[in-house]
């Protein structure tokens, strides 16, 4: 009894069923990333983090995520990149031969314009570039929820 429960579990978590969780999330364009690192552009070290996300939902993103880097306008550091907005151009490739989907899209906050560019594995890792108009650019990574 115990040899079934304790296969039961391993068929959840196989590499098959991951792969079709994000098809399935990415065919929906509903998704969630919490994030586990970031690294701004030009610093040498990455910073691990807890309880920050972005979600996209249809042509909507809520981007909770964090700033660290050099402004090149005077803004408020502290708001970071945490904001919800429509999202415009949405454009999705897969790469087959890589195992990953290439998705980007713009989004404005009230303080600039975002171009979002998600590296989403089928295991479901993710690595995020965020460029913005008057910021640095900054990559995070995670894990889709």
């Amino acid at each position: 009894m115990l040899t079934a429960c304790a296969s039961n579990k391993k068929l959840v978590d196989t590499p098959y069923n991951r792969k079709h969780y994000v098809e399935q999330n990415l065919k929906s364009r509903s998704f969630r990333i919490l994030i586990d690192f970031v690294k701004a552009r030009g610093e040498a070290n990455s910073v691990a983090l807890t309880e920050f996300w972005l979600e996209v939902d249809k042509n909507h993103v809520k981007s909770y995520l964090p700033y660290f880097g050099q402004d090149y306008k005077e803004l408020n550091i502290k708001e970071g990149r945490r904001f919800e907005s429509n999202i415009r151009d949405y454009m999705e490739r897969r790469n087959d031969r890589k195992h990953y989907t290439l998705i980007q899209f713009y989004a404005n906050s009230n303080n600039d314009k975002y171009n979002y560019i998600l590296c989403i594995y089928d295991n479901g890792k993710a690595e995020i570039d965020v460029q913005a108009d008057r910021r640095k650019s900054i990559r995070f990574s995670g894990e889709m929820e």
